[in-house]
């Protein structure tokens, strides 16, 4: 199942954003809500089940119309408010909005163990990789884990932001909008070759969260 932007909304906001030569922003807001509603934007109907890929609730279509139409007014009101501010990259802000979910493709990549009582905390480089620190025992570790291993490390639950109401529509895209500002802050005053960097590496894991998005399998099938 595909994500679909439902209704004539987006495209009216599209519009609206050709109209005004606002097209960056329809883009920013849109790639937004995809990255941070995407699973939600996915639930529906398929052969007569509901599929749930994210909350669990009743009227889809009608919260999928309240979500995209709050957020495409937030993004053009706030650019029609601040855009011409000189002391602010609105510019550089909207583009790192929907960059910031680079940050869940990053978080993913940690795991946690414990073997003989050593803590082992790192990243998965591919399905037997693991490669970070050790403690007590102190030291740099890299290690060939079997895939029943692999799959029973300890990683940051992300289920739990997805499936709760309040973090998912509040929570989750406030933190990467607090995110997308301290990124902005940092990158304005940084050489622009950093900066090019930077935006390289946020492009690659944002690529890899909407990949992610759309092959995440449903959390719940209903009749």
């Amino acid at each position: 199942m595909s994500i679909y932007l439902r209704g004539r909304y987006p495209n009216s906001f599209l519009v609206y954003a050709f109209l005004k030569k606002q097209i960056k922003v329809w883009i920013s807001a849109t790639l937004f809500i995809l990255a941070a509603f995407g699973l939600f934007l996915r639930s529906g109907y398929e052969y007569g089940w509901k599929v749930y890929y994210s909350l669990v609730v009743d009227d889809l279509d009608f919260l999928n119309i309240v979500l995209l139409t709050v957020v495409y007014l937030i993004f053009f009101v706030v650019w029609n408010r601040f855009s011409k501010n000189k002391r602010f990259d609105m510019n550089l802000f909207y583009l790192l909005l929907p960059l910031s979910f680079a940050l869940d493709s990053i978080i993913n990549l940690f795991r946690y163990t414990n073997i003989e009582g050593n803590n082992y905390f790192g990243i998965v480089l591919n399905t037997f990789d693991f490669v970070g620190v050790r403690y007590p025992e102190i030291g740099i570790f890299y290690m060939k884990i079997p895939n029943i291993v692999a799959g029973a490390l300890l990683r940051f639950n992300m289920e739990k932001l997805y499936t709760n109401s309040l973090l998912c529509i509040f929570f989750y895209p406030l933190l990467h909008v607090i995110f997308a500002l301290l990124l902005t802050y940092f990158l304005s005053k940084s050489k622009i070759r950093l900066r090019y960097l930077m935006i390289l590496l946020l492009t690659f894991f944002f690529v890899a969260h909407l990949y992610w998005l759309l092959n995440k399998d449903p959390w719940m099938i209903k009749i």
